[in-house]
């Protein structure tokens, strides 16, 4: 085992951890990842910040900006080539008293043009998208206000050589009254 850590503290803040490489024509890349495993699971891979009685800490994962273009964000499971692969959880916390945080993804802005589109599509063999919610919260999908003409809103089912899918547009049951 090898541990690379920080000394704790008790009346301050404890050390900081940084590991960097050095400048040059072409900077050079960290790799952090467990070895490989011949016959069970390879060892899992924990990025996280401490648990805090205030605040825990952020955790932000980007890629640094360039002159032409800045670097790709991935975040994928492995394949696999006779079981189903990784699930991908992208969610937020629970919180107990107040409101649990908002999962929000975005295209930045562009000066030159219209921005770039957000694509939510599953595989070649026609995987399901479900977009649901938990104890009655509500779905909002709409385009973003603009000074010239706002997005149009598409929703279609895909051309398939027999049948393509149908479009169902209803409420939920309720035992008092169900929406309009």
């Amino acid at each position: 085992v090898i541990d690379v850590s920080t000394g704790s503290s008790t009346t301050s803040v404890s050390g900081a951890f940084s590991a960097t490489t050095g400048n040059g024509i072409g900077s050079g890349g960290i790799t952090l990842k467990t070895g490989a495993s011949s016959g069970s699971k390879s060892g899992d891979v924990v990025v996280q910040s401490g648990i805090s009685a205030a605040a825990s800490g952020s955790m932000d994962l980007s890629s640094g900006s360039g002159v032409q273009s800045s670097g790709d964000v991935t975040v994928s499971t492995g394949s696999s080539s006779e079981m189903s692969s990784g699930i991908l959880h992208l969610q937020s916390g629970n919180a107990e008293d107040g409101r649990s945080g908002e999962i929000e993804v975005r295209v930045g802005s562009s000066e030159s043009g219209d921005g770039s589109a957000i694509t939510v599509a599953g595989d070649t063999a026609g995987g399901s998208i479900s977009l649901t919610t938990s104890n009655g919260g509500s779905v909002h999908i709409d385009t973003n206000s603009a000074v010239g003409e706002s997005g149009a809103v598409t929703v279609v089912t895909g051309s398939a050589a027999s049948n393509s899918g149908a479009l169902q547009l209803q409420t939920g049951s309720s035992e008092a009254a169900s929406g309009s």
